[in-house]
């Protein structure tokens, strides 16, 4: 099924999708490696797409270890186990639609920095219930509440990360970077996941632990971000 839409979305970008790119300019591979360079420079897409990576990261960690924790632990059928995952999914989706109202009173870097302190809390609780052995349905619940803000992180991460690349023509370059590192980063945390992995659940706690620790470090540091003007649009 994937093949077959990878073969549709090609040929409808080759005979539907205009280009609007009017300067031709040749793809070497240093004249990318130079783009991709001088992206990282960018102070604020480093940071933003540091921390999309990780937020990428305590999602996959939990789709991984979703039937260990439901199923194997938890003792849920497999019918069960996509009710679970479906509600998570859920929360997901509501809450990326609940981003869009509260940025209408709150400003986007506020809201990501409100996200990742309830991550950071979150993950502190459900690390102390795997270890005191709480039930299932416990820990089941809040985890729920932690991959709910993991919702509004990534539309307001990417917006953030790619803001000063808008309406320029390193846009295109700018968002391929920011995929390539979120998806980077988040390979990284599953193996960390992985190696940590002791066969209970106080593992998988640590891991998603270390993801929100690790976000509210980056999120809380003193690090001093550039605005953003419509006269130096990369600052």
């Amino acid at each position: 099924m994937l093949a077959v839409l990878g073969v549709l979305a090609f040929l409808l970008v080759l005979f539907f999708l205009p280009e609007t790119q009017t300067q031709k300019v040749a793809l070497r591979s240093e004249n990318i490696l130079k783009v991709y360079f001088s992206l990282l420079h960018n102070k604020r897409f480093a940071i933003y797409s540091l921390i999309a990576g990780i937020v990428n990261g305590a999602l996959m960690i939990y789709v991984a270890n979703g039937p260990f924790l439901i199923i194997e632990k938890g003792g849920f059928s497999s019918d069960a186990f996509s009710i679970i995952f479906s509600i998570n999914a859920l929360g997901l989706m509501a809450a990326s639609y609940l981003t869009t109202v509260v940025q209408k009173r709150m400003a986007t870097n506020n809201l990501v920095k409100c996200a990742i302190f309830m991550m950071a809390i979150v993950s502190i609780i459900l690390l102390t219930a795997m270890y005191i052995h709480a039930s299932m349905p416990v820990i089941l619940c809040i985890l729920f509440f932690y991959i709910f803000p993991i919702g509004v992180l990534f539309p307001t991460t990417t917006e953030l990360a790619l803001m000063p690349f808008a309406e320029t023509n390193k846009s295109g370059s700018a968002s391929a970077l920011f995929g390539s590192i979120q998806l980077g980063i988040a390979f990284i945390c599953t193996v960390v996941a992985n190696y940590i992995s002791d066969g209970t659940t106080v593992s998988v706690g640590i891991a998603l632990l270390f993801c929100g620790v690790l976000l509210f470090a980056i999120a809380f540091s003193k690090i001093r971000l550039a605005p953003i003007t419509s006269s130096h649009p990369t600052t």
